[in-house]
């Protein structure tokens, strides 16, 4: 489980990384592929039937929170599950990002 300390320097350290690459170039698009999965299962995170590794949990990857405050150019996450999974249903992960994103990228 992660520590809110942890987490924090983790979100501090990847806003810092996006705004230095624009105040160095600020034409270079700022990209991930984060894994597919947002605390699944858990409140704020996607619903069931998914399940699976939390990165937030277990890798103190705040991905939505990078996503939603627009820290990233371009966002795409690796959904490479088979398209009827039962654990990771790849149409409810890929509709559950579009519905996150809110700064329209």
């Amino acid at each position: 489980m992660c520590t809110s300390k942890t987490q924090s320097c983790t979100r501090y350290l990847f806003f810092k990384v996006y705004s230095e690459v624009h105040a160095i170039k600020n034409n270079v698009v700022f990209s991930i592929s984060p894994f597919g999965l947002y605390k699944p299962g858990q409140p704020g995170g996607m619903p069931s039937p998914i399940v699976g590794l939390d990165p937030y949990s277990e890798q103190y990857a705040d991905t939505l929170l990078w996503f939603q405050s627009g820290w990233v150019d371009f966002f795409s996450p690796q959904l490479y599950w088979e398209i009827d999974s039962t654990g990771q249903p790849y149409d409810d992960c890929l509709d559950w990002w579009l519905d996150e994103n809110v700064q329209n990228r």
